[in-house]
C-alpha cells in the first residue's frame, strides 16, 4: 500500500478503537469498577512481578545481592497489593449498594 493508504488505514484503525472503547464504556454498567479490577490484577503482574522475575532469570548470577533483594521486595509487594486491590475491586463490583448520591454520607436526619 502507498503512504496515503497506510495513513488512512492507521487513522481509521485508531478511530475505530476509540469508538469501540467509548461504546463499551457506555454499554457496560460499572465500567469503572471493572477497569479497577483489571488494573489491580493485571497491571501489578505486568508492572511489578514479571519485570523483576525476568530480571532475576535473565541476569541470574550477575545480579547483586542488593538487586535481588529489591527484586524480591517488589515482587512480594506487587503480589500483596495486587491481591488487596483485586479483592477490593471485586467487592466493589459485586456490592449491591444502590446509593448513587455521589458518595455523600447520610447523617440519618430527614
Amino acid at each position: 500500500p502507498s503512504l496515503s493508504e497506510h495513513t488512512a488505514l492507521r487513522i481509521s484503525f485508531r478511530a475505530s478503537l476509540v469508538l469501540m472503547s467509548t461504546l463499551i464504556a457506555w454499554l457496560v454498567p460499572n465500567f469503572g469498577e471493572f477497569l479497577g479490577l483489571v488494573g489491580s490484577s493485571i497491571c501489578n503482574v505486568l508492572g511489578f512481578i514479571l519485570p523483576c522475575y525476568f530480571h532475576l532469570k535473565v541476569f541470574g548470577k550477575e545480579v547483586t545481592m542488593t538487586q535481588a533483594v529489591l527484586d524480591y521486595f517488589l515482587m512480594i509487594g506487587g503480589f500483596i497489593f495486587g491481591v488487596f486491590g483485586t479483592y477490593t475491586s471485586f467487592m466493589r463490583m459485586i456490592n449491591d449498594d444502590d446509593d448513587n448520591d455521589g458518595g455523600a454520607a447520610s447523617d440519618g436526619a430527614e
